[in-house]
C-alpha cells in the first residue's frame, strides 16, 4: 500500500507539472500574454523605434518559452523513464520536482518584467489605451467564470 501510495502521489505531481499537453498545443499558445500584447500593438499603431523594441522583446519571449518547453520535455522524459524501470527510485525523482519547481516563480516573474519593458516603450496616451483593455478584459473574467461553473463537467470534478 505505502509503495503504491508512493507511486500515485508521483504520478500525481508528474501530471500537474508537465500536463495532458504540451504547451504549444493549446489554444492559447504557451503564453497568452505573447499573444495579448501581439493583439494590443495592432492597436496602439507603434512607431518604428517602438516596434523595434518590441520585436526585441517579443524574441526574449520566444527564447524563454523555447527553453521552457525544453525543460518540460526533459522533465516528461525523466519522469516517464523512472516509472518505466524496475525499480523506480521515487525519492530521487521527487527530490528532482520540488527542484525544477523551485524555478517556477522565477519564470513567472520574467513575464511580469516583460510586460513592464512592453508598457514602458508605449507613450501616454497608447498607455491610457492598453489600460482600459486590461480593464475591460479583467471585467469579463468573473463572467467567464460563471459560465463555466454552471458546465455539468465543472461538477464532475468534484
Amino acid at each position: 500500500m505505502k509503495k503504491t501510495g508512493i507511486i500515485l502521489i508521483a504520478a500525481l505531481l508528474a501530471l500537474l507539472l508537465l500536463g495532458a499537453k504540451e504547451w504549444p498545443d493549446r489554444n492559447h499558445g504557451p503564453f497568452p500574454l505573447a499573444k495579448f500584447m501581439n493583439t494590443e500593438v495592432k492597436k496602439l499603431n507603434l512607431t518604428q523605434a517602438q516596434l523595434t523594441q518590441y520585436d526585441s522583446i517579443k524574441a526574449a519571449m520566444k527564447q524563454d518559452t523555447e527553453d521552457m518547453i525544453a525543460k518540460r520535455k526533459e522533465v516528461r522524459s525523466d519522469v516517464e523513464s523512472t516509472f518505466a524501470s524496475a525499480n523506480p527510485d521515487i525519492n530521487a525523482l521527487s527530490a528532482r520536482l520540488k527542484q525544477d519547481l523551485t524555478q517556477v516563480p522565477d519564470m513567472l516573474s520574467k513575464r511580469i518584467d516583460y510586460f513592464m519593458e512592453f508598457y514602458n516603450i508605449l507613450t501616454p496616451d497608447q498607455q491610457k489605451v492598453l489600460i482600459a483593455d486590461i480593464n475591460q478584459k479583467l471585467k469579463s473574467f468573473p463572467e467567464k467564470r460563471d459560465e463555466r461553473s454552471k458546465h455539468p463537467s465543472y461538477h464532475e470534478q468534484e
